[in-house]
């Protein structure tokens, strides 16, 4: 079979979706060698592929006219798009879209892109054949926001790139951000959703009763729609020096940084899947989770949850993780089993099989 593959465009520093995807991708081009790939687009990841056209056409109808010329052109059998909607195409090739969550529809105030979602997203998962999604929990949103048959609806599972070598012990990144003690950490873009604020506040009630604790909070991820997040915590007084903020890290900066944590933690109020949590857990650390939407998918027995809306939740899972060492190293002994569930290997295996499945037009 012919099949293309769309996916979200390039960006300067690759995070979340796009991680998700070029490893399913890079995978999948790897294990399969009996059907024929065409990209949409220039590629950000490694292959030797060339796209079927970088130059864009124009707004979004011409997209879905460059898509069809593409189906067209190579005879395309199944088109499937990792994030990029099609519900303007003609082409009668089968079509399978990945929706990576439903975030922005269902929770609106954490994004701008409810209409979108509503509209372009909502019409292009009616008329495709086939729809994926990384967690079971975004299955079940797709079903009932958009009121598609569970049976059209698969959960392929991502994994966790190579880029990040967990054996890296180069101490000169805490010198580099002045970390001299223990610390645990979180990894996200600075955004409302994923609940930085709650976490902070959290780690101050566990500062509070312990106060004679040098423990700090190391925050690593780039600004993102939170302008005012660096201004908020210029104003916690003592507390402030013991926050770390990195800004965006290398791959090689943030595998050292996960192995010298003492614990990893990741309060969102709402994730499709929760990348950091598997890198966590593949580096071996305990982690700290919310109990909510994917989250516990993900982390299996090898999380201490807490609720992301109750601070003193949060700061009792943070005083738990910190203070017992015994069931620290329970979830550390816990971690990379959990973690072995989850592989782009596998990924790629199941997306083929679906792909074979699916057949051609």
């Amino acid at each position: 079979m012919n099949i293309a593959l769309l996916y979200p465009t390039r960006e300067k520093n690759s995070t979340g979706v796009r991680n998700l995807t070029k490893g399913t991708i890079i995978e999948t081009l790897k294990y399969d060698h009996e059907n024929t790939y065409f990209l949409s687009d220039d590629a950000y990841f490694d292959t030797d592929m060339k796209p079927f056209s970088n130059i864009k056409w124009g707004g979004y109808e011409q997209e879905c006219i460059r898509y069809d010329f593409l189906c067209y052109c190579k005879d395309i059998d199944i088109i499937h798009s990792y994030w990029n909607t099609f519900d303007l195409m003609q082409s009668k090739c089968k079509k399978i879209l990945t929706i990576h969550d439903l975030i922005p529809l269902i929770h609106p105030e954490w994004h701008t892109m409810k209409d979108y979602f509503d509209g372009s997203v909502r019409r292009t998962a009616l008329m495709s054949d086939l729809i994926l999604t990384n967690s079971e929990y975004t299955k079940s949103d797709v079903v009932k926001y958009y009121n598609i048959p569970e049976e059209r609806v698969k959960v392929v599972y991502p994994g966790l790139l190579h880029t990040l070598d967990f054996s890296h012990d180069n101490k000169a990144v805490l010198e580099k951000f002045n970390i001299n003690d223990e610390y645990i950490m979180s990894v996200s873009t600075i955004e409302p959703r994923k609940n930085l604020r709650g976490l902070i506040n959290g780690f101050i009630e566990y500062k509070q009763k312990h106060n004679a604790s040098n423990l700090k909070l190391v925050l690593v991820g780039g600004i993102g729609w939170d302008k005012e997040f660096e201004n908020d915590i210029a104003k916690l007084n003592e507390y402030r020096s013991s926050i770390v903020l990195t800004g965006f890290v290398t791959d090689e900066e943030l595998s050292s940084l996960y192995t010298h944590a003492l614990a990893i933690a990741y309060v969102s109020y709402y994730e499709g899947f929760g990348l950091p949590l598997l890198e966590a857990l593949t580096a071996g650390k305990a982690v700290i989770s919310s109990n909510t939407s994917s989250m516990p998918e993900v982390c299996g027995d090898a999380a201490c949850y807490c609720d992301p809306y109750d601070l003193e939740s949060i700061g009792n899972a943070i005083e738990m993780v910190v203070t017992d060492e015994t069931y620290r190293k329970q979830l550390e002994g816990r971690a990379k089993g959990q973690a072995a569930r989850f592989s782009y290997e596998k990924a790629a295996r199941e997306t083929v099989e679906i792909y074979n499945s699916l057949g051609g037009k």
